[in-house]
Protein backbone atom coordinates (compact mmCIF):
# COMPACT_ATOMS: atom_id res chain seq x y z
CA UNK A 1 0.00 0.00 0.00
CA UNK A 2 2.77 2.07 0.71
CA UNK A 3 4.70 1.56 -2.46
CA UNK A 4 0.86 2.81 -4.45
CA UNK A 5 0.75 5.68 -2.29
CA UNK A 6 4.57 6.88 -3.50
CA UNK A 7 4.07 5.57 -7.07
CA UNK A 8 0.63 7.97 -7.11
CA UNK A 9 2.44 10.99 -5.57
CA UNK A 10 5.66 10.53 -8.36
CA UNK A 11 2.86 10.93 -10.67
CA UNK A 12 0.92 13.71 -9.34
CA UNK A 13 4.62 15.81 -9.29
CA UNK A 14 5.22 14.96 -13.22
CA UNK A 15 1.42 15.72 -13.83
CA UNK A 16 2.51 19.73 -11.96
CA UNK A 17 5.30 20.15 -14.17
CA UNK A 18 3.89 21.47 -17.08
CA UNK A 19 0.70 21.35 -19.63
CA UNK A 20 -0.33 19.17 -21.72
CA UNK A 21 1.24 19.08 -25.64
CA UNK A 22 -2.44 18.38 -26.44
CA UNK A 23 -3.36 22.18 -25.30
CA UNK A 24 -1.05 23.49 -27.31
CA UNK A 25 -1.79 21.28 -30.29
CA UNK A 26 -5.72 21.36 -30.15
CA UNK A 27 -6.68 18.20 -32.02
CA UNK A 28 -9.07 15.53 -30.86
CA UNK A 29 -8.06 12.29 -32.92
CA UNK A 30 -6.24 10.66 -35.64
CA UNK A 31 -4.55 7.40 -37.17
CA UNK A 32 -2.61 5.02 -35.82
CA UNK A 33 -0.75 2.06 -37.30
CA UNK A 34 1.23 -0.47 -34.83
CA UNK A 35 3.62 -3.44 -35.55
CA UNK A 36 2.83 -6.19 -32.91
CA UNK A 37 2.29 -9.93 -31.96
CA UNK A 38 0.98 -12.38 -30.10
CA UNK A 39 1.28 -15.48 -27.95
CA UNK A 40 -1.92 -17.01 -28.32
CA UNK A 41 -2.44 -19.21 -31.36
CA UNK A 42 -6.31 -19.49 -30.80
CA UNK A 43 -7.16 -15.68 -31.24
CA UNK A 44 -3.91 -15.57 -34.40
CA UNK A 45 -1.81 -17.62 -36.28
CA UNK A 46 1.93 -17.25 -35.40
CA UNK A 47 3.27 -14.15 -37.32
CA UNK A 48 3.70 -10.48 -37.16
CA UNK A 49 0.96 -8.56 -37.01
CA UNK A 50 -0.12 -4.72 -38.31
CA UNK A 51 -2.66 -3.25 -36.53
CA UNK A 52 -4.29 0.59 -37.74
CA UNK A 53 -7.50 2.44 -37.05
CA UNK A 54 -8.51 5.58 -35.72
CA UNK A 55 -8.45 6.91 -32.03
CA UNK A 56 -9.87 9.81 -30.02
CA UNK A 57 -8.61 11.78 -27.49
CA UNK A 58 -11.27 14.29 -26.62
CA UNK A 59 -9.56 16.16 -23.74
CA UNK A 60 -5.82 17.62 -23.07
CA UNK A 61 -5.26 16.57 -19.52
CA UNK A 62 -1.75 16.65 -17.87
CA UNK A 63 -2.82 13.53 -15.93
CA UNK A 64 -5.24 10.68 -16.42
CA UNK A 65 -5.59 11.66 -19.79
CA UNK A 66 -8.47 9.05 -21.59
CA UNK A 67 -8.27 7.79 -25.64
CA UNK A 68 -10.85 5.27 -27.30
CA UNK A 69 -9.61 3.90 -30.65
CA UNK A 70 -11.20 0.97 -32.91
CA UNK A 71 -9.11 -0.62 -35.76
CA UNK A 72 -8.29 -3.78 -37.61
CA UNK A 73 -5.44 -6.40 -36.71
CA UNK A 74 -3.87 -8.21 -39.26
CA UNK A 75 -0.84 -11.29 -39.53
CA UNK A 76 1.17 -10.03 -42.03
CA UNK A 77 4.35 -12.19 -42.01
CA UNK A 78 3.18 -14.15 -43.43
CA UNK A 79 -0.04 -12.45 -44.61
CA UNK A 80 -2.96 -14.24 -43.19
CA UNK A 81 -5.97 -12.01 -44.53
CA UNK A 82 -8.59 -14.63 -43.17
CA UNK A 83 -6.98 -14.11 -39.68
CA UNK A 84 -8.74 -10.25 -39.54
CA UNK A 85 -9.54 -9.88 -35.86
CA UNK A 86 -11.18 -6.20 -35.26
CA UNK A 87 -9.36 -4.09 -32.15
CA UNK A 88 -11.60 -1.54 -29.51
CA UNK A 89 -10.34 -0.21 -26.59
CA UNK A 90 -9.40 2.40 -24.31
CA UNK A 91 -6.33 4.31 -23.19
CA UNK A 92 -5.80 6.02 -19.61
CA UNK A 93 -2.52 8.42 -20.41
CA UNK A 94 -0.54 8.60 -16.44
CA UNK A 95 0.93 11.58 -16.84
CA UNK A 96 2.57 13.87 -19.33
CA UNK A 97 5.79 15.30 -18.18
CA UNK A 98 8.81 16.89 -19.95
CA UNK A 99 11.04 14.42 -21.25
CA UNK A 100 14.84 16.54 -21.00
CA UNK A 101 16.94 13.45 -21.25
CA UNK A 102 15.92 13.05 -25.23
CA UNK A 103 16.59 17.07 -26.16
CA UNK A 104 19.90 16.53 -27.43
CA UNK A 105 18.59 13.44 -29.69
CA UNK A 106 15.49 15.46 -31.04
CA UNK A 107 14.80 18.61 -32.73
CA UNK A 108 11.60 19.21 -30.94
CA UNK A 109 10.55 19.05 -27.43
CA UNK A 110 9.40 15.72 -26.43
CA UNK A 111 6.93 14.43 -23.37
CA UNK A 112 7.14 11.24 -21.87
CA UNK A 113 3.33 10.20 -21.60
CA UNK A 114 3.16 6.59 -20.03
CA UNK A 115 -0.33 4.65 -20.62
CA UNK A 116 -2.23 1.86 -19.43
CA UNK A 117 -5.25 0.03 -21.36
CA UNK A 118 -7.63 -2.51 -22.04
CA UNK A 119 -9.38 -3.89 -25.09
CA UNK A 120 -11.08 -6.79 -26.94
CA UNK A 121 -9.98 -8.23 -30.41
CA UNK A 122 -12.56 -10.28 -32.83
CA UNK A 123 -11.98 -12.43 -35.15
CA UNK A 124 -13.80 -11.42 -37.84
CA UNK A 125 -15.15 -15.00 -38.45
CA UNK A 126 -16.24 -15.46 -35.20
CA UNK A 127 -14.11 -18.12 -33.83
CA UNK A 128 -12.08 -15.76 -31.14
CA UNK A 129 -12.86 -13.33 -28.58
CA UNK A 130 -10.53 -11.58 -26.50
CA UNK A 131 -10.05 -8.94 -24.19
CA UNK A 132 -6.43 -7.11 -23.09
CA UNK A 133 -4.97 -5.71 -20.36
CA UNK A 134 -1.96 -3.15 -21.87
CA UNK A 135 0.89 -0.68 -20.48
CA UNK A 136 2.85 1.43 -22.83
CA UNK A 137 5.59 3.00 -20.21
CA UNK A 138 7.82 4.00 -23.09
CA UNK A 139 5.44 6.28 -24.82
CA UNK A 140 6.55 9.78 -26.02
CA UNK A 141 4.51 12.80 -27.01
CA UNK A 142 5.84 14.74 -29.90
CA UNK A 143 3.53 17.95 -31.14
CA UNK A 144 1.51 16.16 -33.11
CA UNK A 145 2.12 12.48 -32.63
CA UNK A 146 2.61 10.02 -29.56
CA UNK A 147 5.23 6.93 -30.48
CA UNK A 148 5.01 4.13 -28.26
CA UNK A 149 8.21 1.68 -28.36
CA UNK A 150 7.80 -1.67 -26.41
CA UNK A 151 4.60 -1.90 -24.82
CA UNK A 152 2.97 -5.15 -23.62
CA UNK A 153 -0.57 -6.76 -22.87
CA UNK A 154 -2.33 -9.09 -21.57
CA UNK A 155 -4.79 -11.50 -23.05
CA UNK A 156 -7.94 -13.06 -21.35
CA UNK A 157 -10.53 -14.81 -22.88
CA UNK A 158 -14.35 -14.34 -22.10
CA UNK A 159 -14.43 -16.41 -18.81
CA UNK A 160 -11.47 -14.30 -18.17
CA UNK A 161 -8.74 -17.00 -18.25
CA UNK A 162 -5.42 -15.91 -19.10
CA UNK A 163 -4.70 -17.04 -22.86
CA UNK A 164 -1.06 -15.11 -23.19
CA UNK A 165 0.43 -12.16 -24.12
CA UNK A 166 0.98 -9.50 -26.87
CA UNK A 167 3.71 -7.17 -27.87
CA UNK A 168 3.86 -3.62 -29.45
CA UNK A 169 7.35 -3.48 -31.01
CA UNK A 170 6.57 -0.04 -32.53
CA UNK A 171 3.12 2.19 -32.54
CA UNK A 172 2.77 5.86 -34.34
CA UNK A 173 -0.85 7.18 -33.98
CA UNK A 174 -0.86 10.97 -35.92
CA UNK A 175 -3.59 13.76 -34.77
CA UNK A 176 -5.23 14.61 -37.81
CA UNK A 177 -8.55 16.33 -36.69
Amino acid sequence: MRFAGVLLSLFLAAAAQGHCLGEAKPWAGGFYIETCGFSDTGLLPAAGCLSAGLFLEPFAWPAFNPAIFSGILLPVAPFQKEALALRLGAELTLFDTPAPWLRQAFYTALRWSPALGAGMLYRLDGSALRFTLAASPLRIRAGDAVFTLGGFELLFDAEGSARGWGAVVFKAALFLF
